[in-house]
């Protein structure tokens, strides 16, 4: 796989329906702005991840909890992932290497047609890699990415 981030064009947006997409999820995003949009994306395997936002923290006026909202497209299905960015992972961007620790809360639907859990969790991870720390609005490169899905969804 060869993933790439990049800005969403229209061509895309069209494509994979994404206006309606991001009107689900507009609640979690920061710039619900669709000319502002970004993913990971390999095109030769059709497999995509978008960022929409983190889940809002009601004991916070504005704030917001770990918990951070992603959708995976692979093989023609919606996957809503749903990550928790644990409490050890660094927030100092400039300490190398930096590193960043996923915990899967959940995987909707967990498991797609003739896609099993597993597969969906390792392709989620392979995009997480690439996507690193905030894909193409923040790009480090000496970033360290775990991904801690065991205990999920099984």
């Amino acid at each position: 796989m060869a993933f790439v981030n990049e800005y969403i064009g229209d061509e895309d947006i069209a494509r994979y329906h994404l206006k309606e997409l991001i009107e689900k999820y507009k609640r979690y995003t920061y710039s619900p702005d669709i000319d502002n949009i970004d993913w990971t994306i390999d095109k030769e395997e059709d497999i995509w991840l978008i960022f929409f936002g983190r889940e809002h923290d009601p004991d916070m006026d504005h704030g917001y909890t770990r918990e951070h909202i992603f959708v995976l497209y692979y093989k023609g299905q919606l996957v809503e992932a749903r990550l928790w960015l644990e409490e050890d992972s660094q927030t100092d961007i400039y300490k190398t290497p930096f590193i960043k620790k996923w915990k899967l809360l959940s995987l909707s639907p967990a498991s797609c047609h003739n896609l099993t859990t597993e597969e969906l969790k390792k392709v989620l991870c392979k995009a997480l890699h690439h996507y690193g720390h905030k894909g193409i609005r923040k790009k480090i490169d000496n970033i360290v990415i775990e991904c801690h899905f065991e205990e999920c969804c099984k």
